[in-house]
């Protein structure tokens, strides 16, 4: 059994190019926004805390630290440098088909060479590919979701695939 006060909070890699998307991952993961959009979040606070002591629209913790990348290229880049610096991902949430570039199984392929062990889920609304070629060209360690899928139900899947040395959605000791 793992000390709870040994857990770090989970790190994942979501891959992504429609932003409608990528906002559903922050919503369901509460996620931090853009920079525009964490001043708006400021002036809704500033102005809650002059009219009221508390801030009804104040997020709740994160259920983890997450990097959103539209392209492969792009996740294949920040998962080198984040095992560069000691801090690999845990988990890789990956769409199917982001164009223009590397498609997301040419995206797992590169993950899982750089780590060998890291969980993938593919969550998208089109597959080009059956499990048995995932099985092929991956192995094992992967899962697939479809598109739209419910955030409990997001949160169960990566609860379940994250290695349990990792907090997801509880607090840090």
């Amino acid at each position: 059994m793992i000390d709870t006060q040994q857990k770090r909070i989970a790190r994942l890699l979501i891959v992504d190019d429609d932003p409608r998307i990528q906002d559903y991952y922050r919503e369901a993961l509460t996620l931090s926004r853009s920079q525009d959009e964490m001043e708006n979040e400021l002036e809704i606070d500033e102005m809650f805390a002059i009219l009221e002591e508390d801030n009804p629209l104040r997020q709740e913790s994160a259920y983890c630290d997450a990097y959103i990348a539209a392209q492969g290229l792009e996740a294949l880049r920040k998962s080198t440098e984040m095992i560069e610096a000691g801090t690999p991902f845990d988990l890789a949430l990956l769409d199917m088909r982001i164009p223009p570039g590397i498609d997301g199984l040419e995206t797992a392929k590169g993950l899982r060479r750089q780590n060998p062990d890291l969980p993938i889920i593919f969550v998208t609304a089109y597959s080009d590919y059956r499990e048995e070629q995932l099985i092929e060209q991956l192995g094992h360690g992967h899962k697939m979701l479809h598109k739209p899928i419910d955030q409990n139900k997001l949160r169960e899947e990566i609860r379940n695939t994250l290695p349990t040395s990792v907090l997801f959605g509880e607090p840090a000791e």
